[in-house]
This record gives C-alpha cells, structure tokens and sequence, in this order.
C-alpha cells in the first residue's frame, strides 16, 4: 500500500488557533464563508447555494488529502471551537517541493490577524515540516487585502498576468507572489 502522504495530519497550534484535518462536522461553520458572495468575490469559486455543496467540498478536500494532491486545515477559534475557515496547500509540484497557498475566512473576522496567524503557522509547517522550497500565492483580480496579506509575511510580488483566468462571465488579473524558504528547504 501506498504511504499517504499528508499522515497523520499535521495537527498545528497558535496563540488563538487549532489548526486541525477538515471534517464533516465543519460543513456548517464552512457554509457561513462559502455561502456568503463577498467573501467568495475573488475566491475563483461559485458560491454554494447550500450547505450539501459545502459537504462535498469537504470531500474533494479529504480525497485530495488521501491522494497527496492538496492539504487543508480547518482554522479552528480555541475560544470558541468553532470552524472560522481553513487553509493550506495545493498545486503541489511532482516532488512536493513547493505548493501553492490557498485560505479563507468568515467575513465577520476579517481584518483582525486571524489569517496571517494561521498562514504563519502552516508556511513555517511547509517549509520546516515538508521541506518546501517554494511557497506561491495567486490573488484575483483588485483582492488588495490578500495581496497585503501575503506581503505581510514577506512575499514577494513577481509579476501579474493581464486577463489570465476567466470565471462569471469576465476575464481577472492574476498576481503571482512567491516565498523561498530561507533555509533551503530541500529534505
């Protein structure tokens, strides 16, 4: 049998955060993110009309787990238990050597450092846990505060890509940032 792998789950923890697998029993919390048009304006995604959307959702992100595509934490509020959105990893390349960054969070938390703690964790996790080199990040569009957000934790913007990306009937900008692991990040 092939080893899985992202096993066992990289369970992580910050200051305010658990950062623990996606499961089922999330679809709820998730559904308040992914139901919600603004938060999912520059998220490349349809929004989910219901909450069995957002379940299989959870599923896709759990069988691209099981196949090592992609890895996802749900970021979980230690005050309140509570699913607040997730992050993690996808697009890895052939050697898992660099992934790209992808994350998300209930539009009532925004703006509070919520994110930049868990994408602190999880980049430190990338590059110390699974040796990446690379760590990328693509924001659609004018989505200034990811963009922000990303260079808070020192990415560094490469380039854009005029009209690369076509979704809801409309072309979007595609900016590229990128962060080298500062140690080399080769296992």
């Amino acid at each position: 049998m092939e080893e899985k792998t992202f096993y066992p789950f990289p369970e992580l923890e910050t200051e305010r955060l658990m950062l623990r697998e996606v499961c089922p029993d999330d679809a709820e919390s998730m559904f308040e993110t992914f139901g919600n048009k603004e938060a999912m304006e520059y998220y490349g995604m349809h929004v989910h009309e219901t909450v069995e959307d957002t379940n299989q959702l959870i599923e896709r992100m759990q069988t691209n787990l099981e196949a090592g595509k992609s890895i996802r934490w749900a970021i979980v509020d230690k005050k309140s238990g509570k699913c607040i959105g997730t992050c993690g990893f996808h697009r890895l390349d052939e050697h898992k050597k660099r992934g790209e960054v992808g994350y998300e969070i209930n539009p009532s938390l925004w703006r509070k450092g919520y994110m930049k703690e868990a994408l602190h964790a999880i980049i430190y996790y990338g590059f110390e846990g699974f040796g990446f080199h690379r760590i990328e990040g693509i924001v659609l569009g004018n989505n200034e505060p990811s963009k922000q957000l990303l260079r808070k934790l020192n990415f560094t913007h490469e380039g854009s890509l005029t009209d690369r990306y076509y979704f809801r009937d409309r072309f979007w900008d595609e900016h590229y940032f990128g962060l080298i692991n500062p140690n080399g990040g080769v296992k």
